[in-house]
Order: C-alpha cells, then sequence, then structure tokens
C-alpha cells in the first residue's frame, strides 16, 4: 500500500523501490488484490472480487493445483470418441449386440476380451447357405430348381431389409449359392423357398436336410403359397459359416 490507500500487486512490483510503497497483510475488503464488484450479480454490493493478474507478467495470479480423478475408460474414450463415454457396446446373456456400431469396450473380466474380438471380427463376416436339389437325395436333379430367399431376421428376431434373389439348380449347375451379411456377428435366420415348382409337375416333393460342417441343422418348415406339397423352409447361418442344404425330390 502507499500511505494508507491500498493498492494492486502489480502497482506494488512496478514501484517496489519506492519507499512510499510497502507490502502488508491484507483483508478481501481492503487488500491490494481486491476491488469493488461493479458488474450485474445476485448478493450485496459491497463484495469483492480478485484483481490477480493470471495471462500477463508478472503473472502475479495463480491458484493451487487441483487433482481431478479420471477412469481409464473415459480416458481411452476421449482419445477415441472425443467424449467421456464413446459408444459402449451391449452386453445381454453373454452375448454382444451392437458390435457394429459399438467403440469401446470395457469389462473387469479379461476373459471376455477373446469372444467380443473374435465377434468384433466375424460382424465384418457373412455367412452362405448353398441349395443343391437332388432326385431320390442322390443325383442332381436335371430340370432347373428356382429358389428364391424370402425373409432375413437378426439374432433377436428384428427383420433386415435385404434384396430378394433368386438362385436355380440344375444337372448343369448342382448348386446355387446365397450369400448374407451379419452385421452384430452372431447369426441370421433364412426363408428360402422354391418358385417355378408349376413347372415341375414331374416330380414330387419330399424332405429338406441341411448341414453346417458335418453337423445338421434344424430347419423350420415353410408353407408356399399356392405350392400344395412343396414347402421351404427357415435355416439359422451363423457369421463366416457356410450351410448347405439340400431339396430332395422324386420322379
Amino acid at each position: 500500500m502507499t500511505g494508507s490507500n491500498p493498492v494492486s500487486t502489480v502497482e506494488y512490483n512496478n514501484n517496489s523501490s519506492n519507499p512510499a510503497y510497502r507490502s502488508v497483510s491484507t483483508t478481501p475488503n481492503n487488500g491490494p488484490d481486491w476491488e469493488i464488484w461493479t458488474g450485474s450479480r445476485p448478493g450485496s454490493s459491497s463484495h469483492y472480487r480478485s484483481t490477480k493478474v493470471y495471462n500477463s507478467p508478472p503473472h502475479t495470479g495463480y491458484e493451487p493445483a487441483q487433482t481431478v480423478g479420471v477412469r481409464s475408460d473415459q480416458i481411452l474414450a476421449r482419445l477415441i470418441a472425443g467424449n467421456d463415454t464413446g459408444t459402449p457396446v451391449i452386453k445381454e446373456n453373454g452375448v454382444y449386440t451392437n458390435v457394429e456400431i459399438a467403440d469401446m469396450y470395457v469389462d473387469v473380466d479379461w476373459a471376455a476380451l477373446q469372444p467380443a474380438m473374435e465377434q468384433i471380427a466375424l460382424g465384418e463376416c457373412g455367412g452362405t447357405l448353398t441349395v443343391q436339389t437332388k432326385v431320390g437325395g442322390t443325383t442332381p436333379a436335371t430340370d432347373a430348381f428356382r429358389y428364391q430367399n424370402s425373409g432375413v431376421t437378426d439374432s433377436a428376431g428384428a427383420p433386415i431389409e435385404i434384396k430378394p434373389t433368386r438362385i436355380t439348380t440344375s444337372r448343369q449347375f448342382t448348386t446355387g449359392t446365397f450369400d448374407f451379411q451379419i452385421p452384430n456377428g452372431q447369426f441370421v435366420d433364412v426363408g428360402i423357398k422354391p418358385e417355378n415348382y408349376a413347372e415341375l409337375a414331374a416330380y414330387t416333393p419330399g424332405a429338406w436336410s441341411c448341414k453346417a460342417g458335418n453337423q445338421s441343422r434344424p430347419v423350420q418348415v415353410l408353407d408356399v403359397e399356392g405350392g400344395g406339397a412343396w414347402k421351404g423352409i427357415k435355416v439359422r447361418v451363423a457369421a463366416n459359416e457356410a450351410v448347405s442344404c439340400t431339396l430332395t425330390v422324386n420322379r
């Protein structure tokens, strides 16, 4: 201060060689680093604000460092997504259901890492369903049998929008293959039906059978509108899996 008048720290530092200026203990009401607050704010008009200089020399203003705890997953999310959460994976009954959009996999169990990574990889893979038509279950049918995919649902039972696709089997082309995208890395349930049965009066339909590798795959029989004894099937195709199905006919 100078005389009995308080001054700011900046003024004191600029005049420290002048004996008229001296350092004193201060209080918020008359200290050199406080001044009356005249701005609009709630509370008493006698409130004071700090005049410490933070952003320019001599940098007389500073506050004590504050330590804030941040979880490791928050740090990772900030690096990946620029926020504290990212897009967390959703796990239901031990299965990840949103691998196509999730970017944060947080789990306290390291054993969950491998299946999570597998599901991420499989989410980039599709599945295939190969169809054959055999007379008596052994010999490829001579005539052309045409099949169409009739609906696909995901692992939650929700319909997946697809473009209708047709494949044809015959003596020349004994198999036809449907390809399916499986975005969540789990499986889809696929419906297929014979389409040109009206042209196949020389044949009578038999049973369907399906396999994945060397394991039998159960099927659900589907009615074909106007098809009489001709039936379609619904079968499950997992990510990165090749399923083969055969329709046995008799002639």
